[in-house]
């Protein structure tokens, strides 16, 4: 899996009040490149054949792997980069915050 750095930053960035662990959740990916590739062949012989039985297979396997994300992402060096800038921006946002409270609060 490929990460865009620059894409990814401006989606957290810009979370429109979700949550930062959703954030970081939604990029964590949950199949492997290898696991996709069998996956991708399941489906095309499922919709070749109409085969409902590995239909249902498929999605079943789908909703058990979105809820067991794989954590060998998150040794990735592009990965802790983000979290890193994330990180980074979540501290200048607060900064910014706390530095309009205290000058709002020195205008009264």
């Amino acid at each position: 899996m490929n990460l865009d750095f620059d894409r990814d930053f401006a989606e957290f960035v810009q979370n429109d009040g979700r949550s930062v662990i959703t954030e970081i959740h939604t990029i964590i990916p949950t199949l492997s490149p290898e696991q996709q590739q069998v996956l991708s062949s399941l489906i095309f012989f499922c919709q070749k054949y109409d085969l409902p039985e590995l239909k249902s297979f498929i999605d079943n396997y789908g909703k058990m792997a979105r809820k067991n994300k794989n954590l060998n992402f998150v040794r990735s060096f592009n990965f802790r980069n983000l979290l890193k800038a994330y990180s980074m921006e979540e501290y200048m946002r607060g900064i910014k915050v706390s530095t309009q409270n205290v000058q709002g609060g020195l205008d009264k």
